[in-house]
């Protein structure tokens, strides 16, 4: 059988299905985005690591400005006791206890204590929490002093929801 004349040698053209073509781009998509994770994570590193640190700046002094701007950060109280009172910002909080981190002299070990928001909005002004100081850590450099509270339960119902919303307020709306 010679093919006729003036029809071209007829073979079927092979083209990926059309199904295929998406998964050829997906492919392309997900390798861009590894290396595009891979040189963010290297890039990361290396300014964590002091790469791109200013000259002059040691990595003490670069730990001490990050840890500032953490402090600076945290919702803030005020920390009355008899003989005084302080600024300080909340580390953690339940409804049982507080951590707080505090630059300057604050109360001693068994002192009782009075805290009050003052970040947190009106959902928590007027609130009173009372408290022992149960443990103290001084601070290393500009970390600050580091005081742990047992609080006492609210008064009544008032207070009680005050400290709710400052809860919710410190860790976060998920807060049960």
């Amino acid at each position: 059988a010679a093919p006729s004349p003036g029809v071209p040698d007829a073979r079927p053209v092979e083209e990926p299905p059309t199904a295929d073509r998406p998964r050829e781009r997906s492919r392309r998509r997900m390798v861009t985005g590894i290396f595009t994770a891979l040189f963010s994570r290297r890039r990361e590193q290396a300014e964590e690591e002091g790469f791109d640190r200013p000259q002059g700046v040691t990595p003490a002094i670069q730990e001490a400005a990050k840890q500032a701007i953490h402090d600076a950060r945290l919702p803030r109280v005020t920390l009355f006791w008899e003989t005084g009172q302080l600024e300080a910002g909340v580390k953690s909080l339940s409804g049982a206890r507080a951590v707080l981190r505090a630059h300057g002299h604050g109360p001693a070990v068994e002192e009782d204590v009075v805290l009050n928001p003052i970040d947190g909005g009106d959902e928590v002004a007027g609130l009173d929490l009372g408290g022992r100081v149960r443990a103290w850590v001084e601070g290393k450099g500009e970390h600050g002093d580091e005081y742990t509270l047992e609080l006492d339960p609210p008064d009544d119902a008032d207070q009680a929801e005050r400290l709710t919303a400052w809860i919710r307020y410190v860790n976060g709306p998920d807060v049960g």
